[in-house]
């Protein structure tokens, strides 16, 4: 079976904070465990993001307050991702005017702000200490088709409200299904995130026998939506929905802050202080995946982590488990659930398993980051 796997992209506008690691590593085991018995293609591209008003407004920001020409190659994840906070906290976006010649200069040439393009280098270094594989992070291709032709192909099915003729916007229609309608396009024409996932995925359909989209719980009535329109071009599409890591109790944007004593660099430090990286890798793993699991309502504790790091030691210095190929394949097709794909959470609590056979040693090696 071919599986594309077509998480929701993060745009490089801000910090990676909690929440954004933890759907990072549920992404690395389920491509890494579901590859062990299936081809799997992962689909991460910037392009479609791009061409959104979340991160053309942070762009233009940057811009109109700091300058048009500054060099950012030695600005810090932090101070990079201020402006996006205090753009927000301002209610200081730009107009559609404003955003139209960024929009223009992606949709043409690719253009990617260097604020972005220096973010992505520290995610970058980001995704190498928590031994991340990298799907294309700095993939910047122009999606298979056009917002028009998009357009086209849902007015064939029956999938959108086209008012943009009389001076509206355009929906994207799923009321057969019982779902509200969604707006695509506004009367300015600018286009929502919805509609630039379906430029790219819809070429691509007939290549895979499945699709699954992973998303945050906060954005699931949309990828519902996107769920029904996809299968009404005969795909088979599933869902798997990840909710936020709450901070201090809250679950809230990015773009309100709050996420500054969590970033990737303080965790590293503070856990490298007393374990090794492989350590702290498997931790990471073992937290956010098996003890925050997919929708925890647990707020981030650091104690915990810290004593998942105590456990991660313990694992990795057992050496338990050893296997052929053939029967790690066949113990991980045993944690797949009905969309084909292996379940992140089952797998990685197999690991603290006391009283079944668990080829841990081969898990680690094949699944948990331990080898690039």
């Amino acid at each position: 079976m071919s599986l594309l796997i077509a998480p929701i992209v993060i745009t490089p506008t801000k910090a990676l904070t909690p929440s954004h690691v933890k759907g990072l590593l549920w992404l690395d085991v389920l491509i890494r465990s579901t590859a062990l018995v299936d081809e799997v293609t992962c689909l991460w591209n910037l392009r479609p993001y791009n061409v959104t008003a979340q991160t053309l407004e942070y762009w233009e920001y940057l811009d109109r307050t700091i300058g048009p020409s500054v060099d950012y190659s030695d600005w810090g994840e932090l101070e990079l991702s201020k402006p996006y906070v205090e753009m927000h906290a301002r209610g200081a976006q730009g107009s559609f005017g404003a955003l139209k010649p960024y929009k223009e200069a992606v949709e043409r040439e690719g253009y990617l702000h260097p604020a972005s393009r220096r973010l992505l280098e520290i995610w970058s270094g980001h995704l190498s200490r928590l031994a991340i594989q990298d799907h294309g992070l700095t993939r910047n291709d122009p999606p298979g088709l056009s917002i028009e032709e998009v357009m086209e192909s849902l007015e064939r099915h029956s999938l959108c409200l086209d008012h943009r003729k009389y001076g509206g916007p355009a929906y994207l229609d799923g009321t057969s299904e019982g779902l509200p309608l969604r707006q695509g396009i506004t009367p300015e024409g600018h286009a929502n995130y919805l509609l630039c996932v379906l430029r790219e995925l819809l070429p691509m359909l007939p290549e895979h026998d499945r699709v699954l989209l992973v998303h945050d719980k906060e954005i699931e009535a949309d990828y519902v939506l996107l769920e029904r329109t996809l299968a009404e071009f005969g795909t088979e599409v599933s869902r798997l929905s990840i909710g936020r890591v709450p901070i201090d109790g809250k679950v809230r944007s990015s773009r309100f802050g709050g996420w500054e004593r969590y970033m990737v660099d303080a965790m590293y430090e503070a856990a490298t202080a007393e374990f090794d990286p492989a350590e702290f890798r498997l931790a990471m793993r073992l937290y956010f995946i098996a003890v925050l699991s997919r929708d925890s309502a647990q707020p981030l504790r650091l104690e915990v982590l810290h004593k998942q790091m105590r456990r991660a030691r313990k694992l990795l210095a057992s050496k338990e488990g050893n296997t052929d190929a053939d029967e790690l394949r066949t113990f991980v097709a045993g944690k797949q659930v009905d969309g084909g794909h292996v379940d992140p959470y089952r797998l990685t609590a197999s690991l603290f398993e006391k009283h079944q056979p668990v080829p841990r040693q081969a898990l680690l090696d094949a699944v948990f980051a331990q080898t690039d």
